[in-house]
């Protein structure tokens, strides 16, 4: 594997046996790997975390041990997903909706669709 620092706030890691253009790219460079998650989805060469399940305890197993040598830390990123909704800019939301003060909010009716901005 390899690994490419001070790309964002993270680094990109390259891992050849288990992503099709990472290993291209191992090849093309003559850079060795090994295959550490099986097609079943076990972990194999993997030392102390051989035979358990990259997705579950393999994963949780991992992470606990870089937490606990001070290796580590786990972290959780949340991202909107909904490319819709994560897109909207000037004209708002998907379905435009009026921020009444007494009754909260409520649908701009459809005889008033669609909403014309200055």
């Amino acid at each position: 594997p390899y690994v490419l620092e001070g790309y964002g706030e993270g680094a990109v890691m390259g891992v050849p046996s288990h992503d099709e253009r990472d290993s291209k790219f191992a090849e093309t460079y003559g850079l060795k790997f090994r295959l550490v998650v099986d097609e079943n989805g076990i972990l194999v060469n993997s030392d102390s975390f051989t035979g358990l399940d990259a997705l579950s305890a393999g994963k949780e197993e991992i992470m606990k041990t870089l937490c606990d040598t001070g290796k580590g830390k786990v972290e959780t990123q949340y991202r909107i997903r909904d490319w819709l909704v994560s897109r909207q800019r000037y004209w708002g939301t998907p379905v435009p909706v009026i921020h009444c003060r007494d009754c909260g909010p409520v649908p701009v009716p459809t005889t008033d669709l669609p909403v014309v901005f200055p």
